[in-house]
């Protein structure tokens, strides 16, 4: 019972408690625009599916989700480190509050899985990582968004990843109930209605340091970024 419970704790950074969400009024709607990396192998038709997974999970904090570019691209690096690592360089802007990398499958990850299997039942320790968000800032993820292996299915889904991370990007950190989140949610949206800079961003505290963030300039700065995000159906 207990290694369920912590595959479920896993995948849903916590379990809702409806009652005590309810009881929150988590006040206006307030947009969240996303700017996705999606790997050839991902189409559009999935790209829109997770973002209506994402979008009605986050309407439940009166957040409405934007996907507003995205762009089809070759693997960045083999490991979510790595992509991680990459998705730095890239310049945060108005219309893109977070940066998400939506991973594919490529043979060289069809190995992998094949290994993972195996060291899964020699040892019981899993070594796929399905998607992580960077700690510093909260503001760029990965999600391991098309997969059907057996293994990778037991323990989590395309939608229950990006939800899981989705809730990291705005804060959270890991926690058997969400009460503690829904009260960094609520606080996340108090700070971003008074932020009028130009260069706004969907404030964040980083979960590393408590570190606040509230403009693309500041996040920038801090990561060095240099390189423009240019999504394929961008005008």
């Amino acid at each position: 019972m207990l290694f369920f419970l912590f595959l479920s704790n896993c995948t849903t950074v916590g379990f809702h408690d409806d009652k005590v969400r309810n009881a929150i009024d988590f006040g206006e709607v307030q947009d969240l625009n996303v700017c996705v990396f999606h790997e050839n192998s991902i189409d559009k038709s999935e790209v829109a599916e997770l973002e209506r997974d994402w979008a009605e999970e986050l309407a439940l904090y009166n957040i409405k989700l934007n996907f507003k570019n995205t762009k089809k691209v070759e693997r960045f690096a083999f490991f979510g480190t790595d992509v991680l690592e990459e998705l730095r360089h890239y310049k945060l802007n108005p219309e893109c509050d977070r940066f998400v990398y939506m991973i594919g499958r490529t043979w060289g990850d069809i190995g992998f899985e094949v290994f993972s299997l195996g060291v899964f039942a020699i040892v019981g320790v899993k070594l796929e990582i399905h998607g992580a968000v960077e700690a510093s800032s909260n503001t760029r993820g990965i999600v391991k968004s098309k997969y059907t292996s057996l293994l990778q299915l037991l323990f989590t889904s395309p939608s229950s990843t990006l939800i899981h991370e989705g809730y990291h990007l705005l804060g959270c950190p890991h926690m058997l109930f969400k009460d503690e989140c829904y009260k960094i949610i609520l606080e996340t949206k108090t700070k971003n209605l008074i932020n009028k800079r130009k260069d706004k961003i969907f404030y964040v505290r980083s979960t590393r340091n408590k570190e606040e963030f509230y403009s693309s300039e500041q996040v920038n700065f801090f990561w060095g970024s240099k390189k423009d995000f240019k999504g394929d159906n961008t005008q």
